[in-house]
This record gives C-alpha cells, structure tokens and sequence, in this order.
C-alpha cells in the first residue's frame, strides 16, 4: 500500500514539475518575442519577412494539440492558421520569417515540452 501511494506522489511531483517548467519556459519565449518584436518594429528599417511554414505535428492528443496551436498564436509575431484534417500538420504565419529551419525547430522545441505535460 505505501508503494503504490509513493508511486502516486513520485507522479504527481512530476507532472507539478513538468508544469511548472513549461510555464517557465513559456513565459521566458514570450518576452524574448516581445523583445524581438519590438527591436524590429523600433528599428529604422522595418525588415518584416512575412511567411507561412507547413509544420508536421506528432502530437496524437487533441488537447496537445490544441494547446501548442494556442501557445503559437499567444506568441508576438507569429499566428497558427490552420491544422490539416489528419491533424499531422499545423500551418503557422510569421511575420518575421527569416530563417525557416529555426523557426521549425522553436515550434517543436515547444512541441515536446507539451508531449512532457501530457505524458
């Protein structure tokens, strides 16, 4: 019985530090898109690169899903336009678009921290 009930509380403390890891690291991506945004917008030379990206998703859980797509709009800058009906694709609009391959790699960066939440 002690087990079990220990089992439980190592599982609990987890998913309480995997939350609250997340919500660190969010907020952090925020300001640092607000900083970015806010450079670009003050600078002489307004250097918007607009774009759209097909980015593949392997989240499987619909509220996983969900949540990256609102995290991605909830970001200065960037804006989730669709997801395609198998769900294995999100299509998000950059207004900064500069360098495809990062910007992928920030969006499943952001993926796996909520496969860590739903896990």
């Amino acid at each position: 019985m002690f087990q079990s009930n220990s089992g439980v509380m190592v599982y609990s403390i987890k998913k309480i530090y995997n939350a609250l890891s997340f919500l660190v690291f969010y907020i952090s991506k925020v300001f640092q898109a607000n900083f970015e945004l806010a450079f670009h917008i003050l600078s002489p030379r307004l250097k918007m690169r607009p774009g759209i990206l097909k980015i593949p998703v392997a989240l499987t859980n619909s509220q996983a899903i969900l949540l990256l797509v609102n995290m991605i709009t909830m970001t200065p800058g960037t804006l989730t336009m669709d997801v395609s009906e198998d769900k294995r694709y999100i299509y998000v609009h950059f207004l900064f678009l500069l360098d495809e391959e990062k910007k992928t790699r920030e969006i499943k960066n952001l993926e796996k921290k909520i496969e860590n939440l739903f896990s």
